[in-house]
């Protein structure tokens, strides 16, 4: 038996079950059944340690979901439903590709989200490392990117005062020559 064809006797036993919780992890999956989409009734989906280059749509038609774990996979974009409101508790994208965050994680208010070893951390200062708020770290790199337009003048001014004849001419000299 494949790993997709576990896939999908794992989602048609939780079917007949009704059960909350839903268990594809570790099955080397590199799209998620499409019968994943009529489980209206799943709490929590775990779909982690799977080979998902991109976010499964079929999440989107969950919308009593709490608990989400989408980590070490190799996605490289998170696709939210742009208007579509959100019930999640627990989101974990944590371990993927993901190279920027998308705009849409404005709809996940009320939810925790781990998102650690992702390519959008790489070049953030070291005050952020160890914050969990991603809306903090998405107003931060939002504000990188008007920065980059405008160039940064770097200017200051100095007043040098002291008695006639000790050298303040020169040393205003000295600090203007490059």
């Amino acid at each position: 038996m494949n790993n997709g064809e576990i896939a999908k006797l794992r989602i048609a036993e939780t079917k007949q079950s009704r059960l909350p919780y839903l268990d594809l992890s570790y099955l080397g999956l590199k799209e998620i059944p499409a019968e994943i989409s009529e489980m209206n009734y799943i709490l929590d989906l775990n779909i982690s340690h799977n080979n998902l280059t991109k976010f499964p749509s079929e999440i989107s038609k969950l919308y009593n979901l709490l608990h989400l774990n989408i980590s070490f996979n190799d996605i490289t974009d998170i696709e939210l439903e742009e208007g579509k409101f959100y019930s999640l508790k627990e989101f974990d994208f944590s371990n993927n590709l993901v190279s920027n965050i998308p705009s849409e994680i404005k709809y996940l208010q009320e939810t925790k989200i781990l998102f650690e070893n992702n390519p959008f951390l790489n070049d953030l200062p070291p005050e952020f490392y160890h914050t969990d708020d991603i809306n903090y770290i998405a107003f931060y790199i939002e504000s990188l990117k008007g920065r980059k337009i405008n160039k940064r003048l770097f200017e200051t001014k100095l007043l040098i005062v002291g008695k006639g004849d000790v050298g303040k001419t020169t040393l205003m000299k000295v600090l203007q020559s490059p």
